[in-house]
């Protein structure tokens, strides 16, 4: 798996939503590398923040996270947290990567006491953007580790499963939705 640089554009969204939430205790779960939560701690976005970063053994290993909250693809299922424990979940370019993203919109519907943050990328978007730039050109623009894709309609209907879905940005070429638990 490698490495992810997130735009600023949408870090810039999370800090936004996030700060009109005003959690206190914030779940920041993200693919690689730790900068939504580095991003949220420099806004002062909750009092208690817990990261967790998914991420292969080697990238830990490599000690270019920066956090020392480790998990794998596989414990995104069962999360370590009692229920209800957090103001707001907020997890960015995870789901994508998983075989069974209802499962896990399931465990963070579990864990938070009121809202959620998800984002993933919006498909097609998100390939032809790393088409324009040169990567994945074999996958059309699909990096490997993608096995879910969404528009940002159908990223709205499978979340809206669980969450009552009351905004959505599109900072290209991600979608993001901030959802209120059912």
């Amino acid at each position: 798996m490698k490495q992810h640089d997130l735009p600023k554009n949408l870090l810039e969204t999370f800090i936004r939503q996030a700060g009109i939430i005003r959690p206190t205790s914030v779940l920041i779960i993200e693919f690689d590398n730790g900068t939504v939560n580095a991003s949220l701690e420099n806004a002062a976005i909750g009092k208690k923040r817990t990261s967790l970063v998914i991420a292969s053994e080697q990238l830990h290993r490599s000690k270019k996270i920066k956090t020392s909250n480790f998990i794998t693809i596989d414990e995104m299922y069962r999360l370590p947290f009692k229920k209800n424990i957090f103001d707001l979940v907020l997890c960015c370019g995870v789901l994508e990567h998983l075989k069974n993203p209802d499962k896990a919109l399931s465990e963070l519907y579990r864990i938070t006491k009121h809202y959620t943050i998800l984002s993933v990328p919006n498909e097609p978007k998100f390939r032809i953007a790393n088409m324009l730039i040169g990567k994945d050109l074999v996958r059309a623009g699909d990096p490997s580790e993608h096995v879910q894709h969404w528009s940002g309609d159908m990223f709205e209907a499978f979340v809206s499963k669980k969450f009552t879905v009351f905004t959505k940005k599109e900072p290209f070429p991600w979608v993001v939705l901030v959802g209120e638990k059912n």
